[in-house]
């Protein structure tokens, strides 16, 4: 599922400083690798927790940090509950709050109500100001030896995500810290092929030796009998988020090529097979493929680490959910150039682009939203396509692997490889367009990654069925902004900064109009939320993307309501909020 995460910026550290009267540590910001030093905080039931003394009991000890107005975080409570009930004799967490109003109290009935049992404390050490993260919840991970070996940001909303991280750290062979960047993936259970009979099975000509991953969180390939042949398989069909790779070394001259004949079975765009070469990958596949070759050629003599791979996402277990391979052949000469033109042929432009070819599609130009339209969509055109559905073109530049790339569309939440759109002149798809009137939703979007990790810019075409969906999408994300055909004029267009950034103020002042400085307010778009600080004239001034955000209060000085309920909308396009607070 996807990650999600409440961002907290450095003022809010400085505020969970100042409200608790503690100063933050000398030390500077722990990384990965770092001994933590010990630390105490008293539960909200009153017991007390030591993250040394739970060393001496348990093999890890699991810090959340969080609060209880951050949704992410209690999204994953459950399952981190869950996996807890399961571990707690080896396992122990502490979830440390970072909002300075969740008293004993608002935790106790907080734990109640989520039927949470591990340790819940509020920071009172300011442990939360020791690590430079940026959102909330983070979780990290302290193994036996006191060392901090993972910090990971971000929701996790499967308990298997809990018992795979709590397994990387347990147990008799855990003999020295592990440090990971990210979630550990699940640890094989299946028996590796050795390396001879990897090298017997793969049988490929050249100089080339095979061996298994020294990862121990890849999954091997295993020796199997498919359809009359001899070849290894991955042994990873079922398990979400990992990889199976068979690795291999490799002596090539100038201009050799490898080639691997293969067959897979796997979800198109979601699993993938993988040729990678000194840590980059050159060439992927999905879906269903039928014993093929594909030959990779290399520019420049040397020696060369292989790994080919079949990597595994967390969404269906389509077809067979494998991948085998046959051969592994280092060719040269006539050979190599007869299996380099054997390769599938893919057309390429100039860019990478994508447009709609409905005959009468016009584009829209919104002044001064750009940055807006940027941060939800990525690099974003706008058309009105008076159609039942949108035909939609999209382009290549040389290099980009129309394998990897992937076209979303929000219409029907299709996701589709852009290999399997190929035609004679492109890549082409059609799908459906949104209304308010039939499905709720006065526009449909269609995105296009080049590279289906999702990594570098995303190209997008947002489409409305008439101007009246336009403008009902524009009055709810963008009210004040004026939109025109491209190539006519208008003079009404928003204007923003230099930096692309609209000039949010907000003023605090009781009912007879007196500033109330202090105020701690809940800044909310669609996707997070940021804590400000009203300066001693009940004022804070922040420069953020245009967008229609809720402000809430969060916190108020004493003697101030601040469990109001009352939400703000501030004008999309930047301008001044004054929010009235009641005194007790």
């Amino acid at each position: 599922m996807k990650k999600q995460i409440c961002l907290f910026i450095a003022i809010f550290l400085l505020a969970v400083v100042n409200f608790s009267g503690a100063a933050m540590a000398e030390s500077g910001f722990y990384q990965l690798g770092d001994k933590m030093e010990d630390f105490t905080a008293t539960t909200y039931d009153g017991k007390t927790f030591s993250l040394y003394e739970a060393l001496k009991e348990k093999e890890m000890v699991l810090i959340n940090l969080w609060a209880t107005w951050c949704n992410p975080c209690r999204m994953e409570f459950p399952y981190m509950e869950e996996a807890w009930q399961q571990y707690s004799d080896k396992v122990e967490i502490i979830a440390l709050s970072c909002e300075p109003s969740d008293t004993d109290t608002v935790l106790q009935d907080f734990a109640s109500e989520m039927g949470l049992t591990f340790n819940i404390a509020q920071d009172t050490a300011n442990v939360s100001s020791r690590f430079a993260v940026d959102g909330i919840p983070t979780s990290i991970v302290v193994d036996r030896f006191g060392t901090i070996c993972l910090i990971l940001t971000g929701s996790q909303t499967e308990a298997g995500n809990f018992t795979r991280l709590f397994d990387a750290f347990l147990g008799e062979n855990y003999t020295q810290s592990r440090l990971f960047e990210g979630l550990p993936g699940k640890i094989p259970d299946a028996a590796a092929a050795s390396a001879e009979e990897l090298n017997a099975a793969l049988k490929g000509e050249g100089n080339i030796t095979f061996a298994n991953s020294d990862d121990m969180y890849v999954w091997p390939m295993t020796i199997a009998q498919v359809d009359g042949r001899d070849a290894v398989v991955s042994s990873n069909a079922g398990e979400s988020e990992t990889t199976a790779a068979v690795c291999m070394q490799v002596t090539a001259a100038a201009g050799d090529v490898l080639a691997v004949d293969f067959k897979l079975s796997s979800e198109s765009a979601f699993d993938f097979m993988k040729i990678v070469v000194d840590g980059e990958t050159v060439k992927s596949f999905s879906g269903e493929r039928d014993w093929m070759r594909y030959a990779y050629a290399f520019e420049d003599a040397g020696e060369y680490d292989v790994e080919i791979r079949y990597a595994k996402n967390a969404q269906k277990d389509l077809g067979e959910d494998s991948l085998w391979i046959d051969a592994v052949s280092l060719l040269s000469g006539d050979a190599a150039q007869i299996a380099l033109a054997e390769n599938p042929a893919y057309p390429h432009s100039e860019k990478n682009a994508a447009f709609p070819v409905n005959a009468g599609a016009r584009e829209v130009i919104v002044e001064g939203a750009e940055n807006f339209l940027q941060y939800y969509f990525g690099d974003v055109k706008l058309f009105v396509i008076p159609d039942d559905a949108i035909q939609m073109r999209f382009e290549l530049k040389e290099g980009v692997d129309p394998e990897s790339a992937v076209v979303v569309s929000d219409y029907n939440g299709q996701v589709i490889s852009l290999a399997e759109i190929m035609t004679e002149n492109g890549y082409n798809m059609q799908t459906g367009v949104d209304t308010a009137e039939t499905t709720g939703y006065p526009y449909s979007t269609v995105y296009f990654y080049p590279n289906h990790e999702k990594t570098g810019v995303v190209y997008s075409v947002l489409y409305f069925a008439d101007e009246e969906n336009l403008e009902i999408f524009l009055n709810a994300n963008l009210p004040g902004y004026e939109w025109k055909y491209a190539g006519e004029e208008n003079a009404n267009a928003a204007i923003l900064n230099e930096k692309g950034e609209a000039l949010y103020t907000l003023r605090f002042a009781d009912a007879e109009g007196n500033p109330v400085p202090g105020v701690m307010a809940q800044v909310c778009n669609d996707d997070i939320c940021m804590v400000y600080a009203a300066d001693e004239k009940g004022v804070c001034e922040v420069y953020l993307a245009p967008f229609p955000y809720e402000i809430h209060i969060l916190k108020a000085p004493e003697g101030y309501d601040s469990e109001t309920e009352n939400v703000v909308l501030a004008p999309a396009n930047g301008g001044e909020v004054t929010i009235v607070l009641e005194r007790k």
